[in-house]
């Protein structure tokens, strides 16, 4: 298997994975798989120690995702050394192809972020940190978000709040499928999302800590 079925192979992992856990494009999620991989995959460095906290919302979620990454990162690193490719910039430009994509259509920088630049080989963060934040991931809606939900062609969209970027999206649930990128659905539906939320009198404010 070369690199690029290895690579699209992960993504579609990681998609079905955010079917059941969402949480799983987080920002601080996103940030903690790209600084895993490119230390490990990039840099190629050992793989004693490696992480098991991804900032997920359980401790089932994180070892989801960390065996995940973890096969991923070691398939590839089998893949480029057989294939001769140096480490920094060669693997960097691997993961950032913008071609690679899920099928669904998602791109790789939806689950694992994106840079321009090769990062230095900086250690992860130790995973305590990683699970302190899981800790603060717990919330409730500061209003009934059944309120907002609004139907496209038969399916439910359910209005969520990115806690990271503090603002509502509207989330499309069908029978396989749990899109958030907007830019994926059709004009009409991005319309009828923005309409909804913009027709909204009262703020939507942030949501509040389960206590």
């Amino acid at each position: 298997m070369d690199f690029r079925k290895r690579y699209v192979a992960f993504l579609h992992d990681l998609s079905k994975l955010a079917k059941t856990h969402d949480e799983l494009t987080d920002t601080d999620v996103r940030e903690r798989l790209h600084e895993v991989i490119n230390y490990h995959f990039v840099w190629d460095k050992p793989m004693r120690g490696f992480p098991k906290r991804f900032a997920m919302m359980s401790t089932a979620a994180d070892r989801a995702v960390a065996a995940r990454v973890r096969k991923f990162v070691a398939d590839a690193r089998r893949i480029a050394v057989d294939a001769e490719i140096p480490r920094g910039a060669a693997r960097h430009a691997l993961l950032e192809d913008s071609s690679a994509r899920t099928r669904r259509g998602e791109r790789y920088d939806v689950f694992l972020g994106s840079s321009d630049e090769v990062l230095r080989a900086t250690k992860p963060a130790p995973d305590s940190i990683y699970a302190k934040a899981a800790k603060k991931k717990k919330y409730r809606p500061a209003y009934d978000p059944q309120e907002l939900v609004i139907t496209f062609k038969g399916r439910r969209l359910v209005p969520v709040f990115d806690a990271e970027n503090a603002f509502w999206e509207y989330r499309l649930k069908g029978r396989s499928t749990a899109w958030h990128q907007d830019y994926f659905w059709p004009k009409e539906l991005r319309q009828l999302a923005r309409d909804a939320l913009n027709g909204i009198d009262r703020p939507l404010g942030p949501r509040k800590p389960i206590r």
